[in-house]
């Protein structure tokens, strides 16, 4: 009913695009969208400079393995490479130097890691 509301709100000129965005109810995040949310997060801190496409300082090399600026970040990334990068958090191995990553960070990036490997072994080879 809000939804609809909302929409003839919108058309009748009553309100704005923002207004009616704010008035209609989104699906819940799931589970996997927030672990990989809150793990985007912590390597947007520690590893956008090189993992971001627009940022001037970011790297190709970096980008063939994953940029954070995509939603699905991990999607093409192999289990080995999502192993890989929370190796280098929980290690705090940045390309410069030590990372300065609290242990709740780590863990983080680890949870996603461990569900999404989890999921995609349980959906089998694609």
């Amino acid at each position: 009913m809000t939804r609809a509301i909302a929409i003839a709100l919108l058309l009748l000129g009553c309100a704005d695009a923002e207004t009616v965005t704010a008035l209609v109810p989104r699906a819940p995040a799931t589970q996997r969208e927030r672990l990989r949310d809150d793990a985007r997060l912590v390597l947007e801190a520690n590893c956008g400079q090189c993992h971001i496409h627009d940022y001037d300082t970011a790297l190709p090399r970096a980008l063939a393995v994953f940029d954070l600026s995509e939603l699905e970040w991990s999607a093409h990334m192999s289990d080995v490479q999502l192993i890989d990068a929370a190796g280098r958090v929980a290690g705090r191995r940045g390309p410069d130097g030590p990372l300065e990553i609290d242990d709740d960070d780590v863990a983080r990036v680890r949870v996603f890691v461990d569900e999404e490997i989890a999921l995609r072994q349980s959906q089998g080879p694609s």
